[in-house]
């Protein structure tokens, strides 16, 4: 009987120790299922003719937690005017560099056209906290105008 309790004992203690994981790494799962982590309804640039109009704004309210996912998914509808000299209508980027921000998106204003266009980008995630913004920019030799609809960014 007391054969029996030791061995009960010393098969419990190895069931233990083998199920214990010394390693203090966390290894979150990943997962391809999108969760939004900020979204603007509606925003627009509108430039007269000959100046340049720019505004940055945040997307969130802080810092945005992409540790544990891989990818960042960029959703927007847009329209504007054709004719936008300026390089981007949209720019879309992050904090996590260390160096300076790492563009996410960019759209060109070459791309820009009076009819609404929807898109979804998928761009690398640094896995990291991050704040995230967006500019507009609109300018030219006439008056000029850029629109933004549901922009959406997700983690995947």
């Amino acid at each position: 009987m007391k054969n029996i309790l030791l061995i009960i004992s010393f098969m419990t203690f190895v069931t233990i120790m083998t199920s214990c994981n010394n390693d203090a790494t966390v290894h979150p799962p990943l997962t391809e299922v999108r969760v939004l982590m900020a979204e603007v309804t509606a925003d627009s640039i509108i430039s007269p003719a000959g100046f340049t109009s720019q505004i940055t704004k945040s997307l969130g309210s802080g810092p945005l937690n992409f540790i544990d996912r891989d990818s960042v998914v960029v959703a927007l509808s847009y329209r504007g005017t054709p004719g936008n000299t300026s390089t981007y209508s949209l720019e879309i980027w992050d904090s996590t560099s260390a160096i300076s921000h790492r563009e996410i998106y960019l759209l060109r204003s070459v791309d820009v056209t009076t009819g609404l266009r929807t898109e979804t980008f998928k761009a690398k995630s640094d896995r990291a906290n991050g704040y995230y913004f967006y500019r507009m920019t609109a300018s030219g030799p006439t008056d000029q105008s850029f629109y933004i609809y549901d922009l959406r960014l997700y983690k995947e």
